[in-house]
């Protein structure tokens, strides 16, 4: 008997039109250099130090916002047509869900440690200080929670492995994965933390081409947000820097079960059907999702303050 081969299960909707690949690129150059030029401008005239938490806080989260979310759905839906048929769109099934999470957690082991390892030259050096930050204030745990978790993987992975790789998928995955990987390397900053993001991008990269869905790399890079958010709360970051026996005993065995964990995310069973986008939101879901969002972020801070 001959095997019947599987049928890859297409998007929802059929591209209308190809798309502007000069002006996707052109769009997502400026959006990156308006992000970090925006963001080292705020930092250098010292607007962050004089400004409350919360107010640099939310600062941050419209540039995100407006930067990333903004020109990923205004290229996707608008500056060339409907250009969803080509982002990756395949559903999750809950086993990939688990280990997709589980991996986003223990992720926070393999970047921090080659982080400390990069670092460790410069900081004996005297050229970069390994000063530890303080815990932030408890009142700003959930308009973070609002910006890490949710805000700011799905505006940055819609962006750079949504509407950037639609727009290279003609030169290869391998060219996407590398250019996307690094415009999400550099819009994060030049530091000693850059090859390691760079490296979360290719992963990331990888995880979309894999699983044929841009929510793997949406939940990986939440899940490590959701991590790092965690420990910074809790007191518990000093564990996972330096290169001390114990953070150093504590991570290495992690790096492992990150990389079981990743390879079982892979090797899981897909829900084998396709995301569907459902109808547009009228103007009046989309106000009332917009004040639920800002009452969200603002209501904790004013109670707080």
């Amino acid at each position: 008997m001959k095997k019947r081969k599987k049928k890859r299960v297409r998007a929802a909707y059929p591209a209308r039109g190809n798309m502007d690949v000069t002006g996707a690129l052109i769009r997502c150059a400026l959006a990156c250099s308006l992000f970090i030029v925006a963001a080292g401008a705020l930092s250098v005239s010292g607007a962050y130090r004089v400004l409350p938490q919360w107010a640099s806080m939310l600062i941050q989260t419209a540039l995100t916002v407006l930067c990333f979310g903004f020109p990923a759905v205004y290229g996707l839906l608008h500056a060339d047509g409907d250009q969803r048929a080509k982002i990756a769109c395949q559903a999750v099934s809950a086993q990939q869900l688990r280990w997709l999470g589980a991996a986003g957690v223990l992720l926070i082991c393999p970047m921090t440690l080659l982080t400390d390892l990069i670092s460790a030259p410069f900081v004996r050096m005297g050229i970069v200080s390994a000063g530890a930050s303080a815990a932030p204030p408890f009142a700003l745990f959930v308009p973070m929670l609002v910006k890490s978790v949710l805000i700011a993987p799905a505006c940055e992975e819609l962006f750079f492995r949504g509407y950037l790789t639609a727009a290279l998928r003609e030169a290869g995955s391998r060219c996407v994965m590398l250019i996307s990987a690094l415009f999400f390397a550099l819009m994060h900053g030049v530091n000693a933390a850059l090859v390691p993001r760079f490296l979360m991008g290719l992963l990331l990269g990888a995880l979309v081409m894999r699983t044929d869905s841009l929510l793997a790399a949406v939940i990986v890079h939440a899940a490590y947000n959701l991590t790092v958010l965690l420990l910074s709360f809790v007191g518990l970051g000093g564990l996972f820097s330096g290169l001390g026996f114990l953070s150093c005993l504590i991570r290495v065995p992690l790096c492992a079960a990150f990389v079981l964990a990743l390879r079982e995310a892979c090797e899981a069973r897909c829900a084998r059907r396709a995301l569907r986008f459902g109808p547009p939101l009228t103007l009046r879901q989309k106000i009332a999702l917009v004040f639920a969002l800002i009452a969200l972020i603002v209501c904790p801070l004013l109670m707080a303050g």
